[in-house]
């Protein structure tokens, strides 16, 4: 179970969430990733900025 805390699995779980149109996706990934909304933010930052590296 400790593999799915790793970054690149938020990254997908994130990307799922928002390609399937899910309109609470960023409450549904918060509770998931259990992040509140600034650690939210670093984490969309760091996948930005992973994902265009």
């Amino acid at each position: 179970m400790d593999d799915i805390e790793h970054p690149s699995v938020y990254f997908m779980i994130t990307d799922f969430l928002n390609e399937k149109g899910i309109s609470k996706s960023r409450e549904y990934s918060k509770i998931l990733f259990k992040m509140d909304d600034e650690e939210f933010n670093k984490h969309l930052d760091y996948k930005d900025w992973y994902e265009t590296k």
